[in-house]
């Protein structure tokens, strides 16, 4: 980092976006891509942010955007229509949020901007000095130096995730709506991953078959405790009581009472749904997201 200081910011700025272009090259995944809805969908342009200052986005076009975050930098994807509705979307994958919720973001356009950066450790985003802060403070770099949006949209996949989306919502009282999908799946220990047996029994145990699953649970293991790790229980005290919150749990996601219940008690808006055979995750939450803040 301090080399590239010397050279100024927009030098490191232009090192970072010439290896995310040659990465995605060299991979193919700048190729024509597919249009199904499970496909995820490749960023069209890439930019950056300096000084807080919003990177150029054609409206309606996944771009993805590099800025400053505590002497490091963070990535994200980010698209942006014509609306002042501002949705953070916060990803569970170990990998890129572009795995996660690059296929659908383009589908909220009409909302305003959508913003879903890849966690510190996590895709094209280093780690910070301290490690990935489980209180999600990067995330004010993606929100200085903007105004207050009128509407404010957390999306957070995960229990980590779930965890910095409730910190930021007690910061930042303007936020009205937090989806929550499957709160309850934490990512596993670094100490319980240090064999294949151990693997494989976190991926039987999680119903985790698919070759994302797999990459994920190899990565975290390798990441140890470089990425935050949430609390035992998530907590809800001081959320803003306009808040509300919808919780989403797929066919095989363990519902979380105890989360239900401290909503309760706290007095807030909740929806649990439990989603049964046939219903798509991401077509759920698409649909949902623009009902509420379309």
């Amino acid at each position: 980092m301090e080399r590239f200081k010397k050279g100024g910011r927009m030098q490191m700025y232009l090192v970072m976006l010439l290896g995310y272009y040659a990465f995605t090259t060299m991979t193919g995944r700048n190729s024509k891509r597919s249009t199904t809805s499970d496909a995820p969908s490749t960023p069209d342009s890439f930019g950056y942010d300096d000084d807080g200052e919003a990177a150029s986005s054609t409206p309606g076009q996944l771009a993805r955007q590099f800025t400053e975050a505590r002497g490091s930098w963070l990535s994200y994807l980010q698209v942006v229509g014509k609306s002042d509705a501002t949705l953070i979307m916060l990803h569970r994958t170990s990998l890129s949020a572009e795995v996660e919720f690059g296929a659908m973001m383009p589908q909220l356009v009409s909302i305003g901007r959508v913003v879903a950066p890849d966690r510190p450790c996590h895709g094209y985003s280093p780690c910070l000095a301290d490690g990935e802060p489980s209180n999600g403070s990067y995330l004010s770099s993606l929100l200085a130096g903007r105004p207050s949006p009128k509407r404010f949209g957390l999306v957070a996949s995960g229990r980590e995730a779930a965890e910095q989306a409730l910190t930021l919502a007690r910061r930042r009282p303007e936020v009205q709506q937090i989806w929550l999908i499957a709160p309850s799946a934490a990512r596993p220990e670094a100490t319980k991953m240090s064999t294949v047996e151990e693997v494989h029994g976190w991926l039987k145990d999680h119903h985790a078959d698919s070759p994302i699953a797999a990459i994920d649970s190899a990565r975290w293991a390798v990441l140890g405790g470089a990425t935050s790790r949430a609390s035992a229980d998530l907590s809800v005290a001081g959320l803003p009581k306009s808040c509300k919150v919808t919780v989403l749990y797929g066919e095989q996601d363990t519902e979380d009472e105890e989360l239900s219940q401290a909503l309760e008690n706290e007095g807030i808006t909740a929806n649990v749904r439990n989603l049964g055979g046939g219903e798509a995750m991401l077509d759920v939450l698409v649909e949902d997201v623009q009902q509420v803040m379309g």
